[in-house]
């Protein structure tokens, strides 16, 4: 009788590149499966459909606990490599991204090149005094001029 190991083996190719972002990581394995929006493997377990990097994951290692979700620290979203694949918090997860969240959160210089150096009172995002002081500036003086044109 064919396991759901064998099965899931079928579909992997274990002869994937050595990835440029982690190469201390070593190649990838490739899910060869079905695959959804994304990259992400797809694998049915017997049970129901999971994602096929889980499926690996938890095979070599464990189950990923409650209130993590799984990180691909190759990058490579159809890599089901058990040593590519961390139970991280959401929060790490897009912190690790190449997304807009992550990538915006990594910059420290505003648009004009001066340092971000206050943080609003929640701490949703920064602020750079120089230019929120010439945008103060600006706008009194805009204020000013349409206050002295009125009739």
């Amino acid at each position: 009788m064919i396991t759901r190991e064998d099965r899931f083996w079928a579909k992997v190719n274990q002869r994937g590149p050595v990835n440029p972002h982690r190469p201390e990581l070593g190649p990838c394995w490739f899910w060869l499966g079905t695959t959804v929006k994304g990259g992400y493997g797809r694998f049915w377990n017997g049970n129901k459909m999971v994602m096929a990097h889980i499926f690996g994951y938890e095979i070599f290692k464990a189950k990923i606990p409650n209130g993590l979700t799984s990180d691909h620290l190759c990058r490579m979203t159809n890599c089901v490599r058990w040593d590519h694949v961390e139970p991280v918090t959401l929060a790490v997860n897009i912190a690790r991204s190449d997304g807009i969240t992550a990538t915006n959160t990594r910059k420290t210089k505003c648009s004009r090149g001066h340092d971000f150096t206050h943080k609003r009172k929640d701490g949703k995002w920064r602020i750079c005094r120089a230019c929120q002081y010439d945008w103060r500036r600006k706008n009194a003086e805009r204020i000013n001029r349409e206050q002295r044109n009125r009739p």
